[in-house]
């Protein structure tokens, strides 16, 4: 291949497909022959898994099939490749301040958590009556529609309290039966000193809120009660720790 016309500048073509980790670097650049207004295309791709580093490959646009043919513009091309990358995201979550908590996970579990969980296990019931044992369950499209919202507020509410940097409780908040139920500033330690059991505790209580929502995609009064039941198991093994632990 001729060498490149001296001082004549490389344009560059950057291009990333979206929602991939791969970039394909094209490099343009005229030669004397042949004929002198010729162009051809020397190609470097890097496709690469985010956390394994990084493969390399050249190709002539006037050689198909060849590689390494582009030797005087490959030190270029891999440095420029290398700078383009850097700035590329590659955490596996979200960055730190994407999220930004404005209420406690008090206020979470009172406004969003609470009320939708006594809805939940007040929609399958027994009542005893003059004529005998009544269950009463959901019946019409409106009804079972209003479960679902509660079931769906749990499930996401659950995402809501492993936001890291959300507050206990509000500022000065005390607990209301002290002696029986653990202060803001201790129930933040614990969360703190052993985040990994929180996670697992929070990720049950999820788990329930997609058990309850499988029980009503499926019109299931039977399993909506049972669902109803791994729900309040996970409230009591969370309470247990972080609530009222002596009780």
């Amino acid at each position: 291949m001729s060498a490149p016309v001296p001082g004549r500048s490389v344009p560059l073509e950057l291009q990333q497909r979206p929602g991939h980790a791969s970039i394909t670097m094209t490099m343009r650049y005229a030669v004397y022959q042949p004929p002198p207004a010729s162009t051809h295309y020397c190609q470097l791709s890097s496709m690469w898994a985010w956390e394994h580093g990084a493969a390399f490959t050249m190709s002539d646009s006037a050689n198909p099939g060849t590689s390494g043919s582009c030797p005087q513009i490959l030190l270029m091309a891999i440095g420029v490749l290398l700078a383009a990358t850097a700035s590329c995201e590659t955490r596996s979550g979200p960055p730190a301040d994407e999220f930004r908590p404005v209420v406690t996970l008090q206020d979470v579990m009172s406004a969003m958590i609470g009320p939708s969980a006594d809805v939940l296990w007040s929609a399958v019931t027994t009542v005893e009556t003059v004529d005998g044992l009544e269950e009463k369950g959901p019946e019409t499209d409106e009804e079972w529609e209003n479960l679902r919202r509660s079931a769906t507020t749990i499930a996401e509410a659950a995402n809501l309290l492993l936001i890291e940097g959300r507050r206990v409780a509000r500022e000065g908040a005390t607990a209301r039966s002290p002696g029986f139920e653990l202060e803001p500033d201790q129930i933040a330690s614990l969360v703190a000193q052993d985040r990994e059991t929180w996670i697992r505790l929070v990720h049950e209580l999820q788990e329930s809120g997609q058990l309850l929502l499988n029980a009503i995609d499926a019109r299931n009064p039977e399993a909506l009660f049972d669902a109803g039941g791994v729900l309040n198991d996970a409230c009591e093994n969370c309470h247990q720790i972080y609530w009222y632990p002596s009780n």
